[in-house]
């Protein structure tokens, strides 16, 4: 589980609606949740998978940065991955 606690927002010039306090808006909370499994098959082979964001948690709307802040919320929603190693 990966959490990351709201918290303020402040770009110069710029206000949220509703917000008494100028230039500042809050943004909430998130909470995703990964799987991910190996699997040895055979005795070199090795199967990988990981989901990502299984709830497909959508990150916090902010008024002042519609497009969301790209290094603390992932915009792509949920992920899956698969592979697979080989040992000679």
């Amino acid at each position: 589980m990966n959490y990351l606690s709201g918290f303020q927002v402040t770009i110069p010039g710029q206000t949220c609606a509703g917000d008494a306090f100028v230039d500042s808006c809050r943004a909430s909370a998130y909470v995703t949740t990964d799987l991910w499994a190996s699997y040895t098959w055979m005795k070199n082979l090795t199967l990988n998978g990981s989901v990502r964001n299984v709830t497909d948690a959508r990150m916090p709307f902010v008024a002042v940065d519609t497009l969301g802040d790209r290094n603390l919320y992932n915009p792509a929603g949920r992920l899956f991955s698969l592979s697979a190693s080989y040992r000679f």
